[in-house]
């Protein structure tokens, strides 16, 4: 049986300094690094993986709501469900800028190296809490 190792890539935008990239390798190895943007994150991404990635989670909204405040059913279940603050999964018009432009730049910009790869909006946090992983 011939294994295949496969490649994750996290990404958790942020401002300058502040974009968490994490590429995650089924032997176990992992790179992690801050950058300060969507294009430097791609820079990382470029140098590490050379082959498709088995998928990519990024934490920010890939998908808005028209309707009152932005607040979408998917939220309001997690945060009903796991006893989730708005702070842990915030609405689109409460997010600051960079967890909204760079996040969708990111999935842009990926989507060019690995146009088929699968995309994914991610609540890390979320997951956390509801795999009740302590600290």
């Amino acid at each position: 049986m011939s294994f295949t190792a496969k490649i994750w890539i996290g990404a958790d935008p942020g401002g300058t300094g502040n974009f968490g990239l994490a590429i995650l390798k089924s032997d176990g190895l992992a790179h992690t690094c801050c950058v300060n943007c969507a294009d430097e994150a791609i820079d990382v991404v470029k140098e590490q993986v050379k082959v498709q990635p088995a998928g990519v989670g990024v934490d920010s909204p890939l998908w808005w709501s028209s309707g009152r405040s932005s607040d979408r059913q998917a939220d309001q279940w997690l945060r009903r469900t796991y006893g989730l603050s708005g702070g842990q999964v915030q609405t689109a018009n409460s997010l600051r800028g960079a967890a909204l432009v760079q996040g969708a730049m990111f999935v842009h910009r990926v989507r060019q190296l690995f146009p088929d790869v699968g995309v994914t909006e991610a609540h890390p946090k979320a997951v956390w809490i509801a795999l009740k992983v302590d600290n």
